[in-house]
């Protein structure tokens, strides 16, 4: 197994130290030139040689150290340069200087990595850093397009809010760039999921959001960021329901969904992470728990102090065309005014759950009647009042 880098490690870490440099400038263009020459020749001897292996894991292990070994002279290059020359390695080198110098053999070496990742893609490691020039390279990419992407997901109606959460593993990146160190494996996936969104807001689809948001189960878009819309979406869902039987269809209806929806394999935005799909399916399995509990709970409430209300006969109740929200809150209103003389606000609540249904809640139940009452929301107060106002024009129309 021979060792391809030995011409590189000598020249960089020893010839051209800035120790040395000095010694070394006149023959500035001998030295460009030889380690051009070099750099062709490691690459037609690292393609002749993977034949000589004869296990894909040694291929794999000469490959890796080849490319650990050529980000390590890069930084050590960067090292010599500095912090403000880093900065300016993809400026033209015009000029027999130290520094022009080690900018021409970072773009070689830069060069053999983007070589071996391109020839040697089953064997690269994705899980190694990026050089600096490809963390530039790629910001400016980013910065370039997300405008872009971003005018095209409001032209498709997209909620602003669910645009910041897509957005957020790049905004990420843009602003870590040139900071932290980063993967290939990261850029990797921020590249193909920015593609995948470019092309679905492009596209004219009836539900673009719904649409984008398998695209994000499917490239598995494991940010906590997106597993909590995902939540809160799930939830504005469960409020919208009367009753612990419709959650639970609807918990039944997205798992049922989530669990026959594809994961592209091997493929997530944290590889070490839980996926997207099974955060999202173990946070329905627990609600749905719970409201199992619940709604056992209050069955045997109900059978035991309530005297088997669940088994009155349509006939013993009078249907509302009011949602329980509401009713919860009319009581709320009517003790809150001393309309109820009762004082027990739980008995109260009991009385009402069984003498009153609803279209979609044959059954009201006392523990839910009691949740909405203590958490009514803005959407209630306005429709209830809409129908005290529709009640008052009847008392007008009856003085005339």
């Amino acid at each position: 197994m021979k060792y391809e880098l030995s011409f590189f490690d000598d020249l960089i870490l020893h010839a051209l130290h800035p120790d040395n440099i000095a010694l070394r400038i006149g023959d500035f263009d001998e030295i460009v030139q030889n380690a051009k020459e070099q750099a062709k020749q490691i690459r037609t001897n690292l393609m002749a040689l993977i034949f000589n292996f004869q296990k894909s894991e040694e291929i794999e292990l000469f490959i890796q150290n080849h490319q650990n070994q050529l980000i390590n002279l890069t930084d050590t290059l960067l090292k010599y340069l500095g912090p403000e020359g880093g900065k300016e390695i993809f400026k033209d080198v015009t000029g027999k200087t130290p520094s022009n110098l080690y900018k021409k053999l970072y773009i070689t070496l830069e060069d053999l990595i983007t070589f071996l990742e391109e020839y040697f893609r089953k064997y690269f490691n994705i899980n190694s850093k990026i050089t600096l020039s490809y963390r530039l390279i790629t910001l400016r990419d980013f910065q370039e397009t997300l405008p872009i992407l971003e005018s095209a997901l409001h032209t498709q109606k997209v909620p602003a809010e669910f645009i910041e959460v897509l957005l957020q593993p790049i905004q990420v990146f843009i602003k870590a760039c040139l900071k932290k160190e980063i993967t290939y494996q990261r850029v990797l996936y921020l590249k193909s999921f920015l593609a995948d969104l470019m092309e679905q807001s492009l596209k004219q689809n009836e539900n673009t959001l719904l649409t984008i948001v398998v695209r994000c189960g499917y490239l598995n878009l494991n940010s906590i960021e997106f597993y909590n819309w995902c939540i809160g979406y799930l939830k504005e869902r469960l409020e919208m329901e009367d009753n612990a039987t419709d959650k639970l269809k609807t918990l039944s209806y997205f798992l049922k969904h989530i669990n026959q929806s594809i994961q592209k394999p091997n493929f997530a935005y944290k590889p070490h992470k839980p996926s997207v799909k099974e955060l999202v399916s173990s946070w329905i399995k627990e609600e749905t728990k719970h409201l199992e509990r619940t709604l056992q709970l209050s069955l045997e409430f109900a059978n035991g102090e309530e005297k088997n209300v669940l088994s009155q006969k349509k006939a013993d109740k009078i249907k509302l065309n009011l949602t329980v929200p509401q009713i919860a809150y009319f009581a709320r209103l009517m003790i809150d005014a001393n309309v109820y003389l009762n004082t027990n606000q739980t008995e109260v609540l009991k009385i009402l759950s069984r003498t009153y249904s609803t279209s979609k809640a044959e059954q009201i139940s006392p523990i839910s009647l009691r949740s909405k009452f203590y958490s009514e929301d803005e959407s209630t107060r306005e429709s209830v009042k809409e129908l005290l106002i529709k009640l008052l024009n009847e008392v007008n129309k009856r003085k005339n």
